[in-house]
């Protein structure tokens, strides 16, 4: 019965720890996050004012410079609602599996699908233009 009481105590300290440690990156990173955010934002404006100035490989190379960036930042936006799942479904089954729960997780698996299609949805925009220009490449072949 004493050890069956320590093993369970020991179990609850171990998943206390480990909910700690997942809202501590969870914090960490949505604070990098938006900061990241911002920056890409401004650094993929700026290339889009830049590639209307350009033709050719120039503009090719600004606009594929672009499309990295956003990946880069859907790469991580993707991990962090990953994160964010990955506590909800810790917290429920440290907490039980209630119905704000399941909500929880629902909402954390919604986020990462709708994070996986911004990405698509953002390169997209880029990718219809550098099939404009070799298209334009082919014309004039």
């Amino acid at each position: 019965m004493g050890e069956e009481i320590v093993a369970k105590t020991k179990l609850g300290v171990a998943q206390g720890q480990e909910l700690a440690r997942l809202q501590k990156d969870i914090r960490e990173k949505e604070n990098a996050l938006a900061i990241d955010s911002a920056q890409v934002a401004l650094q993929v404006a700026k290339l889009k004012e830049q590639a209307v100035h350009q033709e050719g490989d120039a503009k090719r190379a600004t606009i594929e410079e672009a499309i990295r960036l956003e990946k880069q930042l859907v790469d991580q936006q993707t991990s962090f609602a990953r994160l964010r799942l990955q506590y909800a479904e810790k917290e429920a089954e440290v907490n039980g599996m209630t119905i704000e729960a399941k909500k929880k997780i629902v909402d954390a698996e919604v986020a990462v699908i709708n994070a996986e299609t911004e990405g698509y949805n953002a390169t997209l925009r880029f990718e219809k233009q550098l099939e404009s220009l070799n298209d334009e490449k082919r014309a004039k072949e």
